[in-house]
């Protein structure tokens, strides 16, 4: 008789999710528990952006670029994951004598080719030039 009339619980807040974590060392994306990651690496991002003072990526509050706003990539196949990781590190290192040898335009090609290697579709090196594009990186 008392197990009828239960006090109410207030409703659960949903989770707040902490910022994303800073890529890894050696230029690897970071990839997440459900297979995500940005579509551009975080130092790759930073490195185009200050090549390019016009550019339009949102910032936050203190000025710096977020490097949360680019949209994820999502695949949970570890091999490609893996493929892409491995890629990334031999051609596109964090690395800023790496990077500032070659092109803006180089540093998109060889992140679009890297995915459309892995993945077998161009439309991941698509959608990276034209956010690039949108974005005054290129």
């Amino acid at each position: 008789m008392f197990g009828i009339f239960k006090k109410k619980q207030a409703p659960v807040p949903p989770p707040v999710r902490p910022p994303s974590p800073p890529p890894l060392l050696g230029g690897q994306p970071f990839w997440d528990e459900m297979g995500m990651a940005r579509c551009i690496p975080d130092y790759i991002q930073l490195h185009l952006a200050a090549r390019s003072p016009q550019n339009t990526l949102n910032r936050r509050a203190d000025g710096s670029i977020d490097v949360d706003a680019v949209p994820p990539l999502i695949f949970n196949d570890p091999q490609i994951r893996s493929a892409i990781t491995r890629l990334i590190t031999e051609q596109l290192p964090n690395d800023p004598s790496v990077l500032s040898s070659l092109s803006s335009e180089e540093i998109v090609s060889r992140l679009g080719g890297i995915l459309t290697k892995v993945t077998g579709k161009e439309m991941y090196a698509i959608v990276i030039r034209k956010l690039c594009v949108e974005h005054k990186l290129l």
